[in-house]
């Protein structure tokens, strides 16, 4: 699940996979062909969170 938090969104690089149990909150970015598996939580409330490019 994609969730804004106040008035960060994320940002879901091309080609990126986030898995239906994930959770992606606020101010993160995943970079391009990444992926982000079931039962994973970024948290993005507090500081800037950056997944790169083909990371899983």
């Amino acid at each position: 699940m994609i969730t804004r938090y106040k008035e960060y969104e994320p940002k879901i690089g091309k080609g990126a996979y986030v898995a239906p149990t994930a959770e992606v909150i606020g101010r993160c970015e995943i970079g391009e062909d990444s992926s982000i598996w079931n039962g994973t939580v970024i948290r993005g409330d507090v500081h800037f969170i950056k997944i790169g490019a083909r990371t899983n």
